[in-house]
């Protein structure tokens, strides 16, 4: 073999595992939003941002705004992709479920208005992961 034809059978061989895992990867139209996501947040899959595989589960990235905080209730509004917000969400996470914004840690209920989260979502319910 000459060099000319290993270095032709290397690039289609780089171009077909290119393929294969940009065919893999899942996006936001490949999600089914189902259960009270669906339900309180129909506009899910226009404001998604990517999807990232966790575990073997996929969650959908959003950018979130923290408009209220009512004890461990938190109500936020998801951008959407012509920078408008939806409308508010009310979502309860676990009392001890902390949140991590620019490297401090915050208890859900110590967050403030304004104050703007990278948030992913399974989608199938209000379980919000904010990653570290």
């Amino acid at each position: 073999m000459n060099m000319r034809t290993i270095v032709g059978a290397a690039g289609i061989l780089l171009a077909l595992s290119w393929t294969q895992s940009t065919l893999a990867q899942t996006s936001c139209r490949d999600l089914t939003f189902t259960g009270p996501v669906a339900r309180e947040f129909p506009q899910a899959r226009d404001a998604c941002l990517g999807v990232e595989t966790r575990e073997g589960r996929p969650y959908a990235h959003f950018q979130a705004r923290i408009r209220n905080v009512r004890g461990n209730t938190v109500e936020a509004e998801f951008k959407m992709p012509d920078g408008t917000y939806s409308r508010p969400i009310s979502v309860t996470p676990d009392p001890e479920a902390r949140v991590r914004i620019a490297g401090r840690t915050y208890r859900w209920r110590d967050l403030s208005r304004g104050q703007e989260l990278d948030v992913w979502l399974p989608p199938d319910r209000w379980e919000i992961v904010v990653p570290e």
